[in-house]
């Protein structure tokens, strides 16, 4: 499979998960309300707004976000473990969010070959860690950030430039 394949399959599967999903539960509506508030909170830091640009928490309150199973962390054959966080939709203004993944359980590790261990928060609380995925998701948004989904070097750059600017 190219990289090509891997976006669509994953696209494919988000949205063939959306059709069965329920509404996202209370609790869900709950944390993502937080968690987009703290993310408005750091957009009024110049600093931070810079990385996104003009209209960037008008764009983040005008995003749908839905919960969907995407999968649980997984180790590829190098030993390095993934897990999609969240898939943006940019035509859709809507972030689907891993019903499986860390933003919901943001304590969540995986094990590398050789039992090394792997936070996927990058240090941060859970509070600042699900802000720092909306941050992402929101240069998605934007236009700012080109599709990283099966290129997690460019997905990595994108989230160290957020951490850089807003943390």
């Amino acid at each position: 499979m190219n990289k090509a394949t891997i976006v669509i399959v994953v696209v494919a599967a988000a949205m063939n998960s959306m059709a069965s999903a329920q509404e996202s539960n209370a609790s869900e509506a709950a944390i993502v309300r937080e968690s987009a508030g703290y993310t408005a909170t750091l957009l009024r830091q110049p600093r931070c707004a810079a990385v996104f640009g003009e209209g960037a928490a008008d764009t983040l309150r005008s995003a749908e976000f839905r919960f969907v199973p995407m999968g649980k962390p997984k180790v590829r054959l190098d030993g390095t473990v993934v897990v999609v966080a969240a898939v943006t939709l940019r035509e859709f203004r809507l972030i689907l969010i891993n019903r499986d993944g860390p933003f919901l359980q943001p304590q969540m590790t995986g094990n590398r070959i050789g039992g090394l261990g792997v936070d996927f928060r990058f240090g941060l609380q859970p509070h600042a860690y699900r802000a720092l995925l909306l941050l992402h998701e929101l240069g998605h948004l934007m236009g700012k950030f080109k599709p990283d989904a099966s290129d997690s070097e460019l997905a990595t750059e994108y989230t160290n430039l957020v951490r850089k600017g807003c943390f």
